[in-house]
This record gives C-alpha cells, structure tokens and sequence, in this order.
C-alpha cells in the first residue's frame, strides 16, 4: 500500500498521460478513494498506527496529485477530505499523542494546496489539550511570520480553524481580530459572533454583532439570525418580537411574517397582521418581493395588482418564482399571469440556447389559452400582436417555431 501511495504521480500515467484533463478527474479521484478505502478497511482495523502513517504519506503526496490534475469539480479534494477522516480515527486509536502531534505538526507547516487543512478538524480527536496548547503555541510563534506577512496569515488561519474545531469562542476571537478591530470588518465580526452563541455565550454574542440596519445588505440575514437566536435564548422576548418584527419590514418574506405572528400574543395578531399587510402593500418594495409576500398571503388579487403594475420590472432570471406565481395566477387573473409568461418567454429566448426553446413552447401554449379567456388587455398588447412581435424578432429560431407547432397540435412537450 506504501508503494503504491508514493508512485501516486506515476499512477497517473495509466490514465493515458502525464495530465490527468478535467473529464478524467473522476475516474482518478475513484482509484484515490479506492487506495484511501483500502487502508481505512484493512488496515486500520488490524493496524492503526500503519494507517496513521500510510495517511500521512498520502498527504505528504498532494503535490504530485494537484500538479497533475485538473480538479475544478473538487472530486479530488473531497478525497482528502475523507482521508483526514482515516487519520484521525488511526491516530486516535494508536493511543499515542506525542507521535500524532509531531507527524501534524509537520503536515501543517506547509498546506500549498489547501487539503492539509482537513487534518486540523480532527485533531481534538486524536490530541488532549496539553498537545493542542503545544501545537497552538507553535503556530503562535510562527504569528509575527514573514516579512511579507504570507507565514503569519497561514498560522492564524489554522488556529482559526482548531478553535472552531474544539469550539473555542475566545481563542478563534483571539485569531480572527489579530491585528485588526471587528468594528471595521463586520463581516469577522458575524464570524466570531457565531462562534460564541453556539458556545452557548449568548451575552457575548450579541456584543459582538454589528448594527443590522448600518450592515450591508448581503450580511444582514446572517445578523438577524445571530441577533434572534441569542434574544430568544436570553428569555428578553419583547427584543426578541421586535427583531422579528424587523425582520419583516425589511425582507417583506411571508415566512418570517408568520413566525412573527406565532411569536406574539394571540390577542393581538389580528389587529398587528392588518397593520404589516397594510404597510407591506404601500411599502417601498421591489416588485417581485411584493407580489410573492401577497401571493403567499392567499391574497392573489394584490399579486395581480403588482403584476400589471409594472409587469417589466419582473425579470425572467427569478424563473422559478415567475412560474410559480404565474400557475396561481391562471385560474382568477388570466392578465396577471400571461405578463408574467410573457417574461418567462422572453427570458428563455434572450439566452438563445436551443435546448431551453421547449420551456418557451410551453409557455406559449399556456398563453394560447389565457387569450381565449381575456377581453381586457391592458396594459399589455394583445396575445396575436404579441405573438407577431415575437416572430419577427427571433425569425431565424426556426426549431423554436416547430416545436410550437408540434405543441400546438400535441399539448406540452
């Protein structure tokens, strides 16, 4: 099993080279996991300070591997992955931490290809807490670093990474903030937050959280989340409500509306429900937000309503939500749902991929038949008007339009 870990770059050549292509990345990843498999199965049962140490040459070897292959799916990373898993489990049965400590400790010293890290998660398997404090103050004193700052940057990462794999709140804030203050990097200072609260620590939590409403967009879910979770565990209910409540205003999502709803006194979600529904509706939403909030609500005619509104400011890129809308839309508001096939329609034919025109096709079918049923068009132009247009701008689709005539003569396709 040795030698064939150590000719782990010759064994590429069996697969027709000395490149191993991103189509044959799988097949390569099958034989590594097949050579991983073989040690966790044979070997570590009978063995396990052999396997700890085939393991290791396994990793020792992610050079010759990553050289030599193209793995952008990740199939060959997930390989290492699965063989940190055999290492900690050998190392920790072999009973013998002062040999574990060493051979991680010189794994981790360099990680060029970034798999060595999966070896940190399952050092609090197979290291007490003396050998983690031995192995973390070695990665302390390699902090200050060089003189490019590349060596301190690797050594603050592990420790990240050990702490969250022992859940060590204080010692991941104590790498995370190195050199740095939270307050102007709120997106480390979610980090460590959560680390805290699934610590348990809900008090040092939410200190640590940034304001929601100053927050960028793209992290607030994650604020609130955090924020809520240590209210609710901390038993201050009405901040608890409140940034539910929040919560709804700025998302204007229906499931967060009910949980807010479940959240407060039954007496008063009536009253409470009347006054977001309202407030909702006259808010300063985008489009699509809107009309999924009231559509979800059972309320189809405010959906419509926002449809025909301004039926060009639903983009045909949020497809499944289009769709889903336009299907609730069919039976009660005919117009409502042909604006919003319409969208769909044109979005499937911008992208002018043959292989999408029969979701195109359907579309238009449902559109033959919502015309049969509409007097009123506007504010959209008629079904045939719109059809013609269509026509002439994509002319040259012409399997789109054959396929249209087998839909029209045979239903859906």
């Amino acid at each position: 099993m040795k030698k064939r870990i150590v000719a782990l770059r010759k064994s590429i050549r069996h697969l027709g080279g000395d490149y191993v292509p991103w189509g044959r990345s799988f097949e390569y990843a099958g034989d590594l996991d097949g050579l991983v498999a073989g040690v966790r199965e044979n070997i570590l049962p009978h063995d396990p300070a052999a396997a700890r140490d085939l393991m290791a040459e396994f990793f020792v070897r992610d050079k010759a591997v990553f050289e030599s292959c193209d793995d952008s799916s990740g199939a060959i990373g997930e390989v290492f992955r699965e063989a940190a898993e055999v290492f900690a489990a050998a190392a920790r049965a072999t009973s013998d931490p002062d040999a574990g400590l060493t051979i991680v400790s010189n794994l981790l010293r360099d990680d060029d290809y970034g798999v060595r890290s999966f070896l940190i998660k399952g050092i609090p398997r197979f290291l007490d807490k003396p050998h983690r404090e031995s192995l973390l103050a070695e990665w302390w004193k390699a902090v200050p670093g060089s003189p490019d700052g590349s060596g301190s940057r690797h050594a603050l990462v592990q420790i990240e990474q050990l702490a969250e794999a022992i859940n060590d709140p204080v010692l991941y804030e104590r790498a995370v903030s190195y050199g740095r203050d939270l307050e102007d990097f709120p997106i480390l200072a979610i980090r460590v937050a959560r680390q805290y609260f699934l610590k348990k620590k809900f008090t040092e939590a939410l200190k640590l959280l940034p304001i929601s409403t100053l927050s960028p967009v793209h992290i607030r879910d994650d604020v609130d989340e955090i924020q809520m979770g240590c209210l609710k565990k901390l038993g201050r209910t009405e901040g608890w409500r409140e940034a539910l409540r929040s919560r709804v205003f700025r998302t204007a999502d229906w499931r967060h509306f009910r949980e807010f709803l479940a959240a407060i006194p039954p007496r008063d979600r009536k009253v409470t429900e009347g006054e977001i529904l309202k407030a909702i509706h006259s808010g300063d939403y985008a489009p699509m937000a809107k009309a999924l909030f009231f559509l979800d609500a059972g309320d189809v005619r405010s959906c419509s309503r926002i449809v025909l509104a301004n039926p060009l400011s639903f983009e045909g890129r949020f497809y499944p939500e289009l769709e889903r809308m336009a299907r609730r839309l069919e039976a009660s508001h005919p117009l409502a749902a042909t604006a919003l096939y319409r969208r769909l329609v044109d979005a499937v034919l911008s992208k002018s991929v043959a292989k999408y025109y029969r979701h195109a096709v359907n579309y238009l079918r449902s559109l033959d038949l919502l015309a049969l049923r509409i007097n009123r068009w506007k504010p959209l132009a008629r079904h045939a008007d719109y059809v013609a247009e269509l026509r002439a701008i994509h002319r040259r689709k012409t399997s789109l339009w054959e396929l249209l005539n087998i839909g029209r003569h045979g239903g859906r396709i």
